[in-house]
């Protein structure tokens, strides 16, 4: 998205909001002054600032905390933000980008996530279908997962059959991306065979955990006749 956008030429830069601790995640957005913190000896320039006029991309934005979410809204509204400890906001001019697997109106809904930032960041909004629903487009992809784990450990890519694209199309792939890249590298690494075949690959796969049992449907007793 960033690549085909007018602001192709400027940076995209991508936080993982989940790995950065509550009281980090501020300073790496927005920076630091000089003398805000003990190693802070001098200015420190944001995420922000680092991708001024191009895309910054958060992932995982529904694990930020509602008082962060209040000061997001701040900076979309004015367009300006201010680095921590400093006395004066400095202007923004980036893309937002936010992705999250959570659906954000049902977390706002449960108050997990602030409705009125929602609504700013609700622009432009692109829902992913799963690669269990993007049929043969999954076969488009999977060659970018065993490429690149034949290359990096020196090995020929082995051939794929119809059969075993068949195969592909009908997992349900749980782990999305990740399921079929570790599947094709476990694939690539482990298996001698020239060839990909349907027998030959859920061996690959990681165990799926059983399916949801309900419990035995109890019949309520029968009327006795006197």
């Amino acid at each position: 998205m960033h690549d085909s956008a007018p602001r192709a030429p400027g940076r995209c830069i991508t936080v993982n909001c989940a790995a950065l601790p509550e009281t980090r995640l501020e300073a790496a957005l927005c920076g630091l002054a000089a003398g805000a913190c003990t190693d802070a000896r001098r200015p420190k320039r944001g995420l922000r600032e680092e991708a001024a006029q191009g895309t910054r991309c958060l992932d995982e934005s529904d694990t930020v905390p509602l008082p962060r979410q209040a000061k997001w809204r701040t900076v979309l509204e004015a367009k300006r933000a201010r680095r921590l400890g400093a006395v004066a906001d400095r202007a923004v001019d980036v893309t937002l980008s936010v992705a999250t697997q959570t659906e954000l109106s049902a977390a706002g809904s449960a108050g997990h996530f602030r409705l009125a930032l929602l609504h700013r960041l609700a622009m432009v909004g692109r829902a992913l279908p799963p690669w269990r629903e993007r049929g043969a487009a999954l076969l488009r992809l999977a060659p970018q997962c065993f490429l690149p784990a034949a290359a990096s450990h020196g090995l020929v890519p082995q051939c794929r059959s119809p059969a075993a694209e068949a195969w592909r199309m009908d997992q349900d792939w749980p782990g999305n991306g990740r399921a079929l890249r570790q599947l094709m590298e476990r694939r690539t690494l482990l298996s001698p065979d020239a060839v990909r075949e349907p027998p030959t690959l859920p061996q690959w796969c990681l165990p799926q955990p059983p399916p949801a049992t309900r419990p035995p449907a109890t019949l309520p007793p029968a009327d006795r006749q006197p």
